[in-house]
């Protein structure tokens, strides 16, 4: 996180500059100095406050580096060989080192403690420190791609101003004086100013920036005004990060500018107000946090500031009735809107609620929606506030006409005609799905016969599954994904999938095996009874294998034993990679279904939230579409195929919530592997199970050309099971190589190697085959001839890597040459000291051919999620089903307990898939049959059975 916002703090301050100086001087253009860009300093920080925190964070960074390196620099010789320099540089550093605010944060300084921030060192080749260092040589190394000279002087200066301030922060001060060079603190003081003078500048075009929208608001018409007062409270609130009050205050001024407009007559006191507060806005707008308390505070004030129904204006001058609910332009209503957007602001700050919660939060707040304004007041403190909230703005908004008393009734609801209209177009569709635009004023277009019965998020093998089912029983369905290519983390699988056991896959291999040893063997990794879903993913399994032989056009006939497993029964293809050859084998069955209308692909399209209705049923979900605009899709039923956390390093980590231990191992996951479908699930009360069951897998492939790569690519437990066995830096084996991979991955931290080789020999490497080929192609394996070669391989391993500096290739080879002849006795006897009892395509021959490549253990899986029924269908904690909404694959848990077998999360994925597609389809038949009906009782002529 500290690297994240150092680096996101560079972003920021480079991005303040471009907009402060982004037009040149032109005669054609009358422009004589360096002009702003408002519109791009709006596009870099409007609803990303964040990136102004990490500004000041990595300026408060800086500083405390100069602080605590002060004597050095304050004693440090400035000699540059030109007379008096040295004189007038130290004058000036000392002059640095005494401003009042290096001096005012002197005690802040004294509370940080630099040595914490990499604590979590183990091991050399997770060492957090490397990492850290290493990101910054990996943008050093982009900065050298640049071609503009100018702006690659600009960035290497901060990168090694950057460089110098850690410098001095981490290493001891006696030895600042000789590791800290004179460029380095040439770099320092530059990146000081440059950051210095970016915060200034946020001040200056925030300013410039309310000043042009009070411009705006002034010319905006009285419809428009609610709108433009909600657009300006988050405008202010993501770019200046100010205090509520002067927020509220800007809105007030602006609020008064808008309503202020000649086309409608407005009370001679509140043109007068508004038109004060226009100009003090437009004057001062640094100024508004003092004017906060007297603009929010008096009658007359909100009486200009806020839109309200004609006709009031006259009335709120009498004030209102005592005891009313909620007396328009009173002190309490002013109270009950700060507190309001005083929770808001604190559920925003504390990323509790999206962008789009937070704007539609504001908006319906500054129309004086009573159901928000109430329930922010009462429950803005709850933890479950943002769930709350979200299910407040899922319901009309709560705004009455005045009545005789002056007051805002509760007694009926309102719908503004965005929402009415909304409202309207869902209540035509059939079965109540619908696709709307939000913020944009424009629908996203779907051909209005073919709007989706079923909703499924995420293109995984579980998603492609589900909707397949659902679209052969006829369902129409959108399929959603938050990237452009379909497949996620199952096109990276690579051993296979499980079934016990399909006619065409029986052998000798496997001749004894039973469902009820498939259970078994997954009951005993879990550590749970072969019982419940763990029952039903193995009774399903040969079924599941049928259905993608008889369905696609996949090929699973190699099969293999792999880890835990007593028996032969992972199946993958002799063509290629099982999870990439089965995405395509799907998808190309799913996306005949468009030509027909029967499915709409969504892609680049990311879920945020959940919708629901007053009963708390799933109802569609609000998203961020390909054009990074919002927008919401109402569907009758949702299925979440979203998949699991594995690589989910965000702000709202769920990784670092259940496991923050497991943060410094790299991962095998893509990056769109971050809990989406579990954090919408739990926002709305989805029960969860097993979330800190995370696993690491054995095997993830070092690449020579990238070793401290977060990301590794996986290297499947079928290299494993076709015979390759593990080996220490030393030479020698340390575990059963099929065991289970937590055992495995327990084994290896056990030695201390911070990487081990993995060895097949030559049948092994022609069984696996197409692996084999795509890895050494990838510079991930290495062919090599005899125990020599092997020798030289290990004794030259990633550069993180330690080996015995002693050692010999000579003196390697024959221990090498040892560990191979006791491996191959083992094989003979059928047992060795780990207990592995399998040995396929043993004997190795020290003399002849072998594949190695480098190994390390690797976040792979998370077998905790969402909780579900043996349906598919959603749990809230205490048991009851969330209407509307179904799960399959990694977003679900309650399948793999505390460690999931090889090959079995593809089988996870259409085992039930399958059942989730087929029960909704069979749903949607009933629904469909029930409208039938209704619609002949209604007397429409239409058939029975006709949709």
């Amino acid at each position: 996180r500290v690297l994240y916002r150092l680096l996101s703090g560079m972003h920021a301050a480079t991005n303040t500059h471009i907009a402060r100086y982004y037009h040149a001087p032109s005669k054609r253009k009358n422009r004589t100095a360096w002009e702003p860009n408002l519109d791009y300093f709006s596009r870099q920080f409007v609803g990303h406050p964040d990136r102004l925190k990490n500004l000041h964070f990595a300026f408060v960074v800086l500083l405390r580096a100069v602080a605590r390196a002060s004597h050095h620099l304050s004693t440090y010789s400035y000699s540059s060989g030109e007379a008096g320099e040295e004189e007038r540089v130290s004058v000036l550093v000392k002059r640095l080192l005494d401003t009042p605010v290096l001096r005012s944060c002197g005690p802040l300084f004294e509370a940080f403690d630099e040595t914490l921030l990499f604590r979590e060192q183990q091991a050399p080749w997770w060492s957090l420190k490397k990492q850290f260092k290493g990101v910054f040589h990996n943008v050093s190394r982009v900065i050298d791609c640049v071609s503009c000279q100018k702006c690659k002087l600009h960035a290497k200066v901060t990168m090694l101003g950057f460089g110098s301030a850690l410098k001095m922060l981490l290493l001891p001060l006696e030895l600042l004086p000789t590791a800290i060079s004179r460029d380095e603190i040439v770099a320092l003081v530059n990146t000081l100013a440059k950051f210095s003078t970016a915060i200034q500048y946020v001040k200056e075009l925030t300013s410039l920036h309310l000043a042009d929208f009070a411009r705006l608001a002034a010319e905006t018409s009285v419809s428009d005004a609610a709108d433009a007062v909600a657009a300006a409270a988050l405008s202010r609130a993501s770019v200046a990060s100010m205090p509520l009050t002067a927020v509220a205050a800007a809105t007030a001024a602006d609020a008064a500018a808008a309503m202020n407009s000649p086309t409608t007559p407005r009370p001679p006191t509140a043109q007068a107000s508004a038109g004060t507060r226009l100009g003090t806005a437009a004057a001062a707008p640094n100024g508004l946090a003092s004017q906060a308390g007297g603009v929010l505070n008096t009658a007359s004030s909100l009486q200009s500031t806020l839109p309200l129904n004609a006709g009031f204006t006259q009335q709120l001058e009498a004030g209102a009735a005592p005891g009313s609910i909620l007396a328009i332009g009173s002190s309490s209503t002013a109270q009950l809107l700060d507190t309001s957007l005083l929770h808001l602001s604190s559920l925003s700050s504390r990323k509790a609620i999206d962008a789009h919660t937070e704007t539609e939060a504001v908006a319906r707040a500054l129309h004086l929606d009573l159901r928000v304004l109430l329930l922010l007041k009462h429950f803005g403190n709850s933890p479950l506030a943002d769930a709350h909230l979200r299910s407040a703005l899922s319901l009309p908004p709560f705004i009455a006409a005045a009545d005789s008393t002056h007051t805002l009734s509760l007694a009926t609801p309102f719908s503004s005609p965005s929402t009415a209209a909304t409202a309207a177009r869902r209540d035509a569709q059939p079965h109540g799905a619908a696709i709307d635009g939000v913020g944009s004023g424009s629908a996203l277009q779907v051909d209005k016969g073919s709007v989706a019965e079923v909703l499924v998020i995420g293109s995984g093998v579980a998603g492609l599954t589900a909707t397949l089912r659902l679209l052969d029983g006829g369902a129409r369905v959108v399929l959603m994904d938050k990237e452009k290519r379909l497949g996620g983390n199952s096109a990276k699988a690579s051993s296979g999938i499980n079934g016990c056991c399909p006619t065409h896959s029986r052998s000798d291999k496997n001749a004894a095996d039973t469902v009820a040893a498939f259970a078994a063997d997954t009951a005993k990794s879990a550590q749970r009874e072969p019982a419940g879903l763990i029952k039903l993913l193995a009774d399903s399994s040969a079924a599941a294998i049928e259905w993608l032989l008889q369905r696609t056009s996949i090929d699973l006939s190699q099969v293999a034993q792999l880890g835990g497993h007593s028996y032969a029964r992972t199946h993958r293809p002799s063509n290629g990679m099982i999870g990439a050859e089965l995405v395509y084998a799907l998808q190309k069955e799913v996306k005949k279904y468009e030509a027909t209308g029967q499915l709409t692909l969504l892609t680049g399209c990311s879920a945020t939230q959940l919708l629901q209705d007053a009963s708390g049923s799933v109802t569609g979900v609000a998203y961020i579409d390909a054009n990074n605009a919002y927008a919401t899709l109402h569907a009758a039923r949702t299925v979440l195929a979203t998949g699991g956390f594995a690589n989910d390093r965000t702000n709202t980590s769920l990784l670092a919530a259940y496991r923050p231990d497991l943060l410094r191992f790299p991962t095998t996951n893509g990056e769109w592997a971050t809990g989406d479908g579990m954090k919408m699930a739990m926002a709305i009360g989805a029960g969860t199970v097993d979330m800190e069951h995370v696993q690491i897998h054995p095997t993830g492939f070092v690449d020579p050309s990238d070793p401290d790569a977060s990301t590794k690519v996986l290297c499947g437990e079928m290299i494993r099971g076709v015979g390759g066995i593990l080996l220490t830096p030393d030479g020698t084996r340390f575990v059963n190589e099929l065991s289970p991979r937590d055992k495995v991955v327990a084994a290896q931290l056990a030695t201390g190697a911070a990487a081990f080789p993995i060895l097949l020999n030559a049948a092994a490497a022609a069984e696996a085959g197409k692996h084999v080929e795509l890895y050494t192609r990838k510079g991930l394996l290495k062919r090599l001839n005899g125990v020599s070669e092997l020798a030289e391989f290990i004794l030259n391993p990633p550069r993180f890597v330690e080996t015995n500096g002693s050692a010999t290739a000579t003196a390697l080879a024959q221990v090498l040459s040892t560990t191979l002849a006791q491996y191959n006795a083992a094989a003979a006897a059928g047992a060795d000291e780990f207990g592995k009892r399998y040995f396929y395509n043993a004997p190795f021959d020290p003399d002849g051919a072998f594949v190695a490549g480098w190994i390390v253990p690797v976040l792979h899986y998370t077998m905790g999620g969402i909780t579900m029924d043996s349906n598919g269908a959603v749990l809230r904690a205490d048991g009851t089903r969330i209407l509307g909404l179904h799960a399959a694959g990694e977003v679900t848990g309650g399948v793999h307990g505390h460690n999931r077998l090889g090959g079995n999360s593809l089988l996870e994925c259409v085992v039930f898939g399958s059942i989730v597609g087929k029960a909704l389809a069979e749903e949607v038949k009933q629904a469909r049959a029930l409208a039938a009906e209704a619609a002949m009782a209604g007397g429409t002529g239409r058939p029975a059975g006709a949709a």
